[in-house]
């Protein structure tokens, strides 16, 4: 993409870190959804950081419920040529 020769769908999740070389685009009207879910066997006997993992996706789903379009909704984008 760098390279002037791509284009990529990417989660927003994975658009922590983006290089000043590559123009983000938001998707048009809305961008699609995909849910994050979290399982474990019932009755398993987990891990003590699981219910701490758990309490930061919780967390974190709240935040982006919160900003709505995204935080990268028309961020770094130019005018198609």
């Amino acid at each position: 993409m760098a390279a002037g020769v791509g284009v990529a769908l990417i989660p927003e999740l994975a658009l922590s870190v983006v290089r000043e070389d590559v123009i983000i685009r938001a998707l048009s009207p809305a961008p699609p959804v995909r849910q994050v879910i979290a399982a474990a066997p019932a009755g398993a006997r987990l891990v003590p950081a699981a219910p701490a993992m758990l309490q930061v996706l919780e967390e974190s789903a709240a935040q982006y419920r919160e900003l709505g379009e995204g935080r990268w909704a028309g961020a770094r984008s130019k005018p198609m040529a």
